[in-house]
């Protein structure tokens, strides 16, 4: 057999198993349940504060999953031109989520929290809930699924150290129809 023939041969019997061999694993966050804790929140949302009347302009989330279902991701936008992202994923090794925050005031937050009852729990110390200037507060943040349309986000804060508790914000995301306007 002429060399160009086994050569031909020999590549043409391995190129299987070489391929075999150089296929990626497959991505280890969609089928583990502790990484799907908050899927609930995957979509397109018109958010307003809760109790605000549908004539409220509202604002404009969009969350989606990403980095191979590792990551839920957020984007957010107010219409007075605020906005800002999220990145929350389960830690394996710590046995927790995490949020880390980023807007376009400079803001940083980092959240830790836990699924429980459907629901996701997040806190956080040192943040600033009302600006730059807004004193420095202990968090807690909580993602409510309220069926396959609605979620509710509640923030609340502590200055005295968890003593006592105000609520900073309570949202309410409403799942965005498809086809409907964009504002």
């Amino acid at each position: 057999m002429p060399q160009a023939a086994w050569i031909l041969t020999v590549s043409c019997a391995l190129a299987p198993v070489t391929a075999a061999a150089a296929a990626p694993p497959p991505p280890p966050c969609p089928g583990k349940a502790e990484h799907r804790a908050l899927d609930f929140w995957v979509g397109e949302w018109d958010v307003r504060r809760t109790g605000a009347p549908e004539t409220t302009p509202p604002s404009h989330s969009r969350v989606e999953l990403v980095e191979d279902q590792c990551v839920v991701y957020e984007s957010y936008a107010t219409p007075a031109g605020y906005s800002g992202r999220s990145f929350n994923a389960y830690h394996p090794e710590k046995k927790r989520w995490e949020q880390f925050w980023v807007d376009n005031q400079g803001g940083l937050h980092h959240y830790v929290g836990q699924p429980r009852d459907g629901n996701m729990y997040y806190e956080a110390e040192g943040v600033r809930t009302q600006g730059p200037s807004s004193p420095l507060a202990r968090v807690r943040m909580t993602f409510f699924d309220q069926g396959p349309d609605q979620v509710r986000q509640l923030g609340e804060q502590s200055t005295d150290g968890g003593k006592t508790w105000t609520v900073a914000y309570d949202l309410t995301y409403r799942r965005r129809k498809a086809g409907g306007p964009r504002d």
